[in-house]
């Protein structure tokens, strides 16, 4: 039990500070049963069916062993649970327990990785998506049709989840009771113009070593003169008329 010893640890944790269960944290917003996938054949697996399945198939099993208060900003509440269990797809770290359900980000803010590694990571798939961009206009129904595509992924990262949340197709706007600067700058609040604008951005400083916050709204901790703040809160076309 020496291997498992760890993981088990790890699961009761992050259970007791979200105060309920996996299987009941699937059950209720992790598992989704329609009329498309009635009979599929996995329908009624239970977590470790498909925790067992994705071992059996790939030979690994990733699971975080960090503080579960750092992915305690999604709504509904319980899939920060459920995010425990992720793949490394792509380095975006989708969660293996996500089956439909739809989990919508909804932190004041997330910053980049500190570790080299996981910097590392952050940078190699932003980079990925944002080659996914297309240079189309504003007024493109296909860029529209992108984004709404794009933000369909998750990942259990925060901080790749909070810049697939702030992938709009639209103008960008400063959060609520807070203010922008149009100059990129350390320790102010940055407005991007598209998402082709904030991914470059974030990616040329994330491979400079540097520390990026993408922020939605308040509060925010006193800014720090060496990071870099941007704005993910966008504007849709509809929006703006």
């Amino acid at each position: 039990m020496p291997m498992v010893a760890p993981l088990l640890d790890a699961i009761k944790r992050w259970q007791r500070y979200y105060r309920t269960d996996l299987a009941e944290a699937y059950a209720s917003v992790g598992k989704e049963i329609t009329t498309w996938n009635a009979w599929s054949y996995d329908r009624d697996w239970n977590i470790w069916d498909i925790l067992r399945f994705h071992w059996e198939q790939t030979g690994w099993l990733c699971f975080y062993d960090h503080d579960p208060s750092l992915t305690d900003g999604l709504e509904p509440r319980e899939a920060g649970l459920l995010s425990i269990f992720f793949t490394e797809k792509d380095g975006l770290r989708p969660p293996i327990l996500k089956r439909g359900k739809t989990w919508t980000f909804n932190k004041t803010y997330a910053c980049s990785a500190q570790s080299p590694a996981d910097q590392l990571r952050q940078v190699n798939t932003i980079t990925k998506l944002y080659d996914n961009i297309k240079p189309w206009g504003p007024s493109s129904w296909q860029a529209g049709l992108e984004a709404v595509i794009y933000r369909e992924h998750f990942s259990t990262d925060p901080f790749l989840q909070a810049l697939i949340t702030g992938w709009h197709w639209g103008n960008y706007t400063c959060p609520e009771y807070m203010a922008c600067a149009y100059r990129f700058k350390k320790g102010q609040l940055w407005l991007p113009r598209n998402a082709r604008d904030m991914f470059r951005k974030i990616s040329n400083k994330l491979l400079l070593g540097d520390k990026v916050c993408i922020v939605y709204k308040e509060p925010i901790p006193e800014p720090d003169k060496d990071t870099w703040y941007i704005s993910g809160v966008g504007v849709t076309p509809s929006e703006e008329e």
